[in-house]
């Protein structure tokens, strides 16, 4: 049996929160939860009257006294506690478009020590694999497949080191700044991603330099819809789920696009044969859908929630 994590223990504990049908019925049926949640509880209970034992009922000053005197003339407040001329509170300057993009530049560029210290030293051992084989390889066809299959591979393995699993000590970092957590995941995924596609492209053009028989345009087309739409859906099911399925579907949705680009393949133009064509054809459509599907993780990154006890 899979027991309550200590989060769910604390909600239950907490009379403010309202337990959904499924901690309800898992408490009703095990005993080693229930009585970690009443142990919480009493705890909880515990604290509170030690507090009111050692700091006894909170002595708060009124406003004349803590306030007043510090205010101008004519804006000290009544014996019957009303405020004479107040002027209306001034609006609070929103920040403008060069401090946002400025604050937002800096945000990105400190996830650069954020990003795990394997990420791109194997970025680079691997693009370099791809030009290799793209220039190595004397068909058109399989040159672009095996080009194609490493590096979108490359840019999956990117995805799943920014969403990474949930026991990676940089997810308690978003907890605690004062930039919402969505925004920071944000940020670390838009570098990531951003240096991925770079040196993929930075690849294609040296593969394409390096043999003018080679053509980038369509090794570009062989990796960039493949690439986005298993790393987009491997970080989706990793903030949504767990780290192991996000690890498996993008993995499924990077070998359908490799077996789907194989010169000597053998799928048929019909049932899952037409539909793979029909995804891999282009990279538009693979393009937009992994767009939305990482707008969705970034929302579906979980934020802090204070618990009172």
């Amino acid at each position: 049996m899979v027991h309550l994590d200590d989060e769910a223990l604390l909600s239950a504990a907490d009379p403010t929160v309202a337990l959904t049908p499924q901690v309800r019925s898992h408490l009703a049926g095990c005993a080693a939860c229930a009585e970690r949640v009443t142990a919480t509880e009493r705890l909880a209970a515990a604290a509170r009257t030690a507090d009111q034992m050692l700091t006894g009922p909170a002595d708060v000053p009124s406003f004349d006294t803590l306030i007043a005197p510090a205010l101008p003339a004519g804006r000290r407040s009544t014996q019957a506690g009303t405020v004479a001329d107040t002027a209306p509170p001034e609006a609070i300057p929103r920040p403008g478009l060069r401090r946002s993009s400025r604050v937002a530049r800096q945000l990105v560029a400190a996830q650069y020590k954020l990003v795990p210290g394997y990420l791109l030293p194997l970025t680079a051992v691997g693009l370099a694999l791809a030009v290799c084989l793209a220039v190595v390889v004397p068909d058109p066809g399989w040159r672009g497949a095996a080009f194609g299959a490493l590096v979108s591979l490359l840019l999956l393995a990117g995805g799943l080191a920014v969403s990474g699993p949930r026991t990676d000590p940089r997810w308690e970092l978003l907890m605690v700044l004062p930039v919402t957590p969505r925004a920071v995941f944000l940020a670390r995924l838009v570098l990531v991603l951003a240096v991925d596609l770079t040196a993929a492209l930075l690849a294609t053009g040296l593969a394409a330099l390096l043999d003018h028989s080679v053509d980038s345009l369509v090794l570009i087309s062989g990796w960039l819809g493949p690439s986005l739409l298993s790393a987009s859906v491997a970080v989706l099911l990793t903030i949504w789920r767990a780290y192991w399925l996000g690890s498996l579907a993008g993995a499924l949705v990077w070998f359908s696009a490799v077996v789907t680009d194989l010169p000597a393949r053998r799928v048929p133009d019909v049932g899952v044969g037409a539909i793979l064509d029909a995804v891999w054809s282009g990279s538009t459509f693979p393009a937009v859908v992994s767009v939305l599907l990482l707008a969705l993780a970034v929302r579906l990154v979980p934020e802090p929630r204070r618990i009172s006890i």
